[in-house]
């Protein structure tokens, strides 16, 4: 579906507004969450923490997160890790060992530099990607088709697509306008589309959640029968489902934060100044749904 033809669509135009109102706090959201409720969504996102243990980045620790760390201290880990991947793509000698270290920095940063086997997992691919001296040919041309996406089902021109968890973060540091969509931002959305529609979510908005990848059981879907859950693994049929509900995430935020923006006076902007932000909020809504049932929804 191209992309004018989806914002047009009245039920999306209905909850880009609605959610809007999220964005700018004129509407709340009473989250119930282990610990505490968010009355707003500006509230999720100021509690936004990541990660929950250390991690040396590069090789050396040139690039370390700590414990807990807050969004503007995660903020300049990605923009050191963003103008890394952008210089080392955009550079006309375009050394790929220096790519594949800053794009394995993005996966080790999102705790998604998973391995499984020799090529499984983000590491296998990465390696047998760069093995293969693909790299550069790969990042620049999925770079290249993303940059100005305008139908959500681009992805049909990439036979070789990996769109993931860990993938989305590189898209969303190549690209503009472009947010994570792992399984905490798929839930928290699905979550709200089902909280407007009072349980009855339209097709177009009924987004792809993901099981999460943890050791303790969390909800990761309100309602397993409507959201359901797929895995973005093996055959590029759901790498391409993982990346149709990416782009229609980017448009709805994109969206709803114009029209945030519209209702608020000038000189009193919305909490919220980018789609970073908003993500970062719903990263912390959706990490497990299991206290927030019931459509009671003030």
């Amino acid at each position: 579906m191209i992309k004018r033809e989806f914002l047009n669509d009245q039920d999306v135009i209905t909850f880009c507004n609605w959610l809007g109102e999220v964005i700018s706090c004129d509407r709340g959201i009473h989250f119930r969450y282990q610990g505490g409720t968010d009355p707003t969504l500006i509230d999720a996102h100021i509690r936004y923490r990541w990660p929950n243990k250390r991690i040396d980045i590069l090789p050396g620790g040139e690039l370390t997160i700590y414990p807990d760390s807050n969004f503007a201290e995660n903020a300049i880990i990605l923009e050191k890790i963003g103008r890394g991947l952008r210089s080392s793509l955009e550079s006309s000698s375009t050394n790929p060992e220096e790519l594949c270290s800053w794009l394995r920095a993005t996966f080790v940063w999102g705790g998604v530099f998973t391995k499984r086997g020799k090529t499984g997992g983000n590491a296998g691919w990465l390696k047998s990607l760069n093995d293969r001296q693909e790299l550069t040919q790969y990042w620049t041309r999925v770079r290249d088709v993303l940059a100005h996406v305008s139908d959500d089902d681009i992805g049909l021109e990439l036979d070789d697509l990996r769109s993931n968890a860990g993938t989305t973060k590189v898209h969303s540091l190549l690209l503009t306008d472009w947010v994570i969509y792992d399984s905490r931002v798929a839930a928290a959305l699905a979550w709200l589309v089902f909280k407007w529609s009072s349980g009855h979510p339209p097709p177009l908005l009924q987004f792809a959640c993901m099981r999460p990848n943890t050791k303790k059981q969390k909800s990761r879907s309100p309602d397993q029968r409507i959201f359901k859950y797929f895995a973005a693994t093996g055959s590029v049929r759901e790498h391409r489902k993982h990346l149709k509900w990416n782009i229609r995430t980017n448009w709805i935020l994109r969206a709803a934060l114009d029209a945030a923006r519209k209702k608020r006076d000038p000189s009193s902007p919305p909490p919220f100044a980018s789609l970073r932000e908003i993500e970062s909020a719903l990263f912390m809504v959706g990490d497990d749904l299991s206290l927030a049932n019931g459509l009671e929804f003030p």
